[in-house]
């Protein structure tokens, strides 16, 4: 049996054949991947004083951003629940959940 499994925080690979794991660098997480710090830090020679393997990018004009710019993701619905019958509304109308008809993932991995 041979599968693998990727730790892109760590940028390590792992192929695993049976019982052992051997690890190989993801040549490709570099140039994918940012540490965002604050832009004192990069002035202040972070990057040489701690051993990263990623860039780090300086973060700023944070303190203006919302939730309305934010692209796609700008609804703010009215949701109440009725704390008697537990009735979900969103907008006025009530939210009926389904349960899901299929859970194609859940037999083939362990996710939870």
């Amino acid at each position: 049996m041979c599968f693998a499994v990727s730790d892109a925080m760590i940028g390590v690979d792992k192929f695993i054949l049976g019982s052992e794991a051997l690890a190989v660098p993801i040549w490709w997480v570099y140039a994918t991947s940012l540490h965002f710090v604050a832009p004192q830090a990069i002035e202040d020679g972070l990057a040489d004083r701690i051993a990263v393997n990623r860039r780090l990018a300086a973060v700023g004009n944070v303190r203006g951003i919302g939730k309305a710019q934010m692209p796609r993701n700008d609804a703010t619905p009215d949701i109440e629940v009725d704390p008697d019958t537990f009735t979900v509304r969103i907008d006025g109308e009530v939210w009926q959940e389904q349960p899901a008809a299929e859970l194609p993932m859940a037999q083939r991995y362990f996710l939870f």
